[in-house]
């Protein structure tokens, strides 16, 4: 079912769907300053409350398998399979704090998943409700999840193999910054008419 629908809704002049593998923009009329085409450009808006309800709405499960499951990686593109031979025997591990901007999260987690990785997502508890389903989606979908701690908007520099070379290269050492406490960062506050840390 999902398969055969791999797409991601985007809103272009307020009219009609684009796919994310084929989108009708003149790429040459923009590299041409062509004021008519940047104006459509503009216009083009990513609409993710239409991702998120095709996610919702997909059924919780047929044949033992969760619909849902196959929206997530249909609609994001997750590898199934490691890209490499040293990638497939060096699995790395990503630990992630995540709160908002559903769509963003699923793209940025998509855009370095590999199945050989494993991945610790944290969750805010002051996600909104929603956002706490749909990861918990996530969670059943995927089997691995471990710890190279970002952000939640942030993404890796390095490709899965070049972060397998300099690990490896490094010996499996951690490089860490270890510096003296400073106090000065923490914020104070007024307890019972003292200051304590």
């Amino acid at each position: 079912m999902w398969a055969e629908h791999p797409f991601v809704a985007v809103t272009f002049c307020n009219k009609s769907w684009i796919s994310l593998y084929h989108c009708d923009l003149n790429c040459n009329g923009i590299l041409n300053n062509d004021a008519k085409v940047m104006q459509q450009a503009r216009m083009m808006r990513y609409n993710t409350h239409f991702v998120e309800k095709l996610i919702l709405d997909a059924d919780d499960r047929a044949n033992g398998e969760y619909f849902r499951c196959l929206a997530i990686r249909s609609l994001f593109g997750f590898e199934n399979r490691p890209n490499s031979e040293a990638e497939r025997d060096y699995p790395l591990a990503y630990g992630l704090i995540v709160y908002k901007n559903l769509v963003q999260v699923l793209f940025m987690l998509s855009s370095f998943y590999r199945p050989q990785n494993e991945y610790c997502i944290a969750v805010s508890g002051g996600a909104e409700p929603m956002f706490k389903l749909i990861m918990g989606e996530v969670d059943q979908c995927f089997s691995n999840i471990r710890v190279l701690y970002l952000a939640g908007v942030d993404i890796p520099l390095k490709t899965n193999l070049e972060m397998v070379e300099i690990l490896k290269q490094w010996n499996d050492t951690v490089n860490a910054e270890i510096t003296w406490f400073q106090p000065k960062r923490i914020r104070s506050k007024r307890v019972s008419g003292s200051y304590r840390l």
